[in-house]
């Protein structure tokens, strides 16, 4: 009878184990910051163990930047780059343009005065920062079916989106330790939260997020930096980076 309850009880910590950490929605707040753990929009079974992360950030809740290393408050690797390290697109950091060639059609994330914003071709005079990418995800609420078409897309993988909703809040989608998920997973479930116009910009290894500020503590990294040095996995070299003003 001992054993017979000790199983039972072994059964019902496994449950509770396996709903906290896959079927669970953890929601964690300060101010109006938010950050939520969602499942994929997806027609597979297994959709409820594959956990994305989605952060809420009210406009002008935050005043952002481009840097070449994660810091503030928030940060969120964005440019591609080559196995120099070298950024791929356009990247301007305090009207500074460390990167000049421009990648063809694709979008920028812009910022002037601290204030974001995604274009798709940029305007008369610099920003003050830039980031581009050649992955428009989602444009006027519509998604870009032909980006997760190709093979590599189609994979399941580490991936993350950014990007606002009508009312101009700014988004951040981004996979979970368990989240791998395909570009079409990634696109549809941004969409499907509010995100009218979105860009896709490094993940898989790459992938690094962090919020740390009032009670929020969150920090998701592909790979530990220590595993990164031991197998010579690049760092990202550009990040989006914001602090509470």
């Amino acid at each position: 009878m001992k054993r017979l309850g000790c199983l039972l009880l072994l059964c019902i910590s496994t449950c509770v184990v396996f709903w906290l950490l896959f079927f669970k929605t953890y929601a964690s707040q300060y101010q109006d910051i938010k950050i939520l753990n969602i499942s994929p929009v997806s027609k597979t079974w297994h959709k409820y163990f594959r956990r994305l992360v989605l952060i809420k950030i009210p406009k002008e809740a935050l005043t952002y930047k481009v840097a070449q290393h994660a810091e503030g408050s928030f940060y969120i690797n964005s440019s591609f780059f080559d196995d120099n390290g070298t950024p791929n697109g356009l990247v301007i950091i305090n009207h500074h343009a460390i990167q000049s060639n421009r990648i063809y059609k694709g979008g920028y994330f812009s910022i002037r005065k601290g204030k974001p914003q995604i274009l798709y071709q940029l305007p008369q005079g610099m920003p003050e920062y830039v980031c581009q990418t050649r992955y428009v995800g989602i444009k006027n609420g519509i998604v870009n079916g032909a980006l997760g078409k190709t093979p590599k897309n189609s994979t399941l993988k580490y991936r993350a989106v950014i990007g606002f909703n009508q009312n101009g809040d700014f988004y951040v989608l981004h996979s979970g330790r368990t989240g791998f998920v395909s570009m079409d997973e990634l696109l549809n479930t941004a969409q499907a939260e509010g995100i009218v116009n979105a860009l896709v910009f490094d993940s898989g290894s790459s992938l690094e997020v962090a919020f740390k500020t009032g009670t929020l503590n969150h920090e998701f990294k592909a790979y530990p930096d220590w595993i990164k040095s031991f197998c010579k996995i690049r760092k990202p070299s550009v990040y989006i980076i914001g602090d509470i003003p």
